[in-house]
């Protein structure tokens, strides 16, 4: 039997392999995780790994990856919360205070109310932490909430976090083929000062 896989998979596979230097020995959030695969990707290099999805169904794909570090799984939409350094994992010693990296990819696009996400990413990252997103440029679809371009992500994250780099993903770095259609992805690194 031949699986088929999503014609954006391997675009997202780059942005993991692009995260994977801001996760190495890192306290690690993958907002967003869906099944996971680019959580696992993480975990070779990260210290712990926190999945976070609103969907249970894809955690439980997520649960059954072999891991290569501590993992945790937490079901919650980021419309109306976002997890809380100060309640999450207060019985551990030493406690979780935050989250080093946060890594948000294919995400905001999807938030009515971006604000609460990036609220809670702010206040739950570790003074210098860093905040990996992506978002693709002005797509719309039935899952979109938001529309975006460069000026609007950058204006946006700004609000939150200084915004250290911004780059377009336009292509596939092995095939140097158009990524599916015209299609442009916005690609940043945002710190907590």
């Amino acid at each position: 039997m031949t699986r088929k896989y999503a014609q954006t998979w391997q675009h997202h596979i780059v942005r993991y392999a692009f995260a994977a230097p801001y996760c190495y020995r890192k306290k690690v959030m993958d907002a967003g995780c869906q099944t996971g695969w680019g959580g696992n990707l993480l975990s070779y290099v990260a210290n712990s790994v926190t999945y976070v999805d609103i969907n249970e169904n894809w955690l439980g794909t997520a649960k059954s990856l072999r891991h290569f570090c501590p993992v945790d799984f937490i079901a919650m939409n980021f419309e109306k919360e976002f997890p809380d350094k100060n309640v999450y994992k207060q019985d551990t010693t030493p406690p979780v205070l935050g989250w080093d990296t946060i890594v948000a990819f294919e995400v905001i696009e999807h938030l009515e109310n971006p604000h609460i996400f990036l609220e809670g990413v702010k206040k739950n990252l570790t003074p210098g932490g860093k905040f990996l997103f992506s978002v693709p440029h002005m797509v719309e679809n039935h899952e979109h909430k938001q529309l975006y371009d460069a000026t609007k992500i950058n204006d946006l994250i700004s609000k939150y976090l200084k915004v250290d780099a911004f780059y377009v993903q336009s292509s596939n770095p092995i095939t140097l083929g158009p990524m599916y259609g015209n299609l442009r992805c916005y690609v940043g690194i945002g710190t907590k000062e």
